[in-house]
């Protein structure tokens, strides 16, 4: 679709934010996963809801904003303990 020159400097930033190895593929990378989780969360976990998916599962994805910003994290934590509190997401031990 693209000419050649273009479709390789789009695979090539392709390549960079899956590896996540530059700084620009980390932020990029933190911002692709705060995105579904805030959606998830003022749709009120609904998403969530209906695929089962447990606190563990979103901080097990979320790995990536750990490592990359500590104000991020903690957020996200923040977030997801008030998801757990108001019953969008549900913990492993509360798995049938």
């Amino acid at each position: 679709m693209l000419p050649e020159e273009q479709a390789r400097e789009m695979f090539e930033l392709w390549e960079e934010f899956e590896l996540m190895e530059t700084p620009e593929a980390r932020y990029a990378a933190v911002l692709d996963r705060l995105q579904p989780l805030l959606l998830n969360y003022t749709a009120q976990g609904i998403s969530w809801k209906n695929h089962g998916i447990s606190v563990e599962q979103v901080l097990e994805r979320n790995q990536i904003v750990q490592g990359s910003s500590e104000k991020l994290w903690r957020f996200v934590k923040e977030l997801l303990d008030d998801a757990v509190a108001r019953g969008y997401l549900i913990q492993d031990n509360q798995n049938p």
